[in-house]
């Protein structure tokens, strides 16, 4: 149940390296990555080997952008392979080379409704796959200044693949292909904590993984299911600049993991970020399992008041 996104990444050798990885969920959505002219660091952008093990659950690969100058999925000279791959809404540039970089399938692979400005290799195509894949060039603002949003007329606007449980959220008819949707990173489904079978370290402590705000509302995402009570019970807050906006709970939803809370009084401005925002607390709320709220890690400031 691994999550990776968002992420800015320039000259890597192997951006991403899932070699000998066994399990699954694996999620990698809304990143973007460029090597710059002359860099002489990259050769892949995704390095799989399943050699001695391999994924048993699917690796989630959509809605990414890449502006690179090497392979996407491992190299001629290796067999570097996967199971379970879904890919797709993916925007690729390849600089200075004549092909996608797909060499091998693992067993359970689906390519679909990506863009590139090369044509995809056979095996993909001799594999049925692609079908609604588009080769073109994305047409990124400025890649190289990493900004990967997609120009005016780009050919990956509203031509990606719909997914609700994936992409819950875009505009137009479509999801655009690549890692921006619009002038806002894609965002994929909310991230929630799966306990793991085998006894670990580690405990979760709920935080909150998604946040939206809206005129009259404000929803956040928890990564484990929420007390209602303690939620109801304490004093909220959205902070935006000098103006405190008092929250008034609403609902629970999402099997726990979502909460809705209505704005009091001067309603939040349209359209301002999370980033510029934070809440506020009275008391920390707690999950179901009784663990206290941690503001670390949250995607949004939170503090007591």
């Amino acid at each position: 149940n691994l999550f990776f996104y968002h992420n800015r990444m320039i000259n890597g050798h192997a951006f991403i390296s899932i070699t000998e990885v066994s399990g699954g969920d694996i999620y990698i959505y809304g990143n973007s990555a460029v090597s710059l002219p002359g860099s002489g660091d990259g050769w892949t952008v995704f390095k799989l080997s399943s050699r001695k093990r391999a994924l048993t659950r699917p690796l989630y690969i959509f809605n990414n952008s890449w502006q690179v100058d090497f392979d996407i999925i491992g190299s001629p000279h290796n067999i570097w392979k996967n199971d379970h791959i879904r890919h797709f809404n993916n925007a690729c540039y390849a600089e200075a080379s004549d092909t996608f970089g797909i060499y091998n399938l693992g067993a359970d692979n689906h390519f679909d409704y990506d863009c590139s400005n090369v044509p995809f290799p056979e095996i993909l195509v001799r594999n049925r796959m692609e079908r609604h894949g588009r080769v073109a060039d994305p047409m990124f603002r400025d890649p190289y200044g990493g900004d990967f949003r997609l120009r005016k007329h780009s050919p990956c606007i509203d031509r990606g693949q719909k997914d609700g449980e994936l992409i819950p959220d875009y505009r137009g008819r479509r999801p655009d292909i690549g890692a921006w949707e619009g002038e806002e990173l894609v965002q994929g489904r909310p991230f929630r904590y799966w306990e793991p079978n085998a006894r670990v370290p580690y405990r979760e402590l709920p935080r909150i993984t998604r946040v939206r705000l809206e005129p009259g509302q404000v929803t956040l995402w928890f990564s484990l299911p929420m007390d209602a009570f303690s939620l109801k019970a304490i004093s909220k807050s959205l902070r935006c600049g000098e103006t405190d906006h008092r929250l008034v709970y609403s609902e629970l939803s999402g099997e726990g993991y979502s909460v809705t809370l209505s704005v009091a009084g001067d309603p939040v401005p349209s359209g301002e970020p999370a980033g510029n925002c934070l809440l506020l607390f009275s008391e920390w709320p707690q999950a179901l399992n009784g663990r206290k709220l941690t503001a670390w890690a949250s995607e949004i400031p939170v503090f007591l008041k």
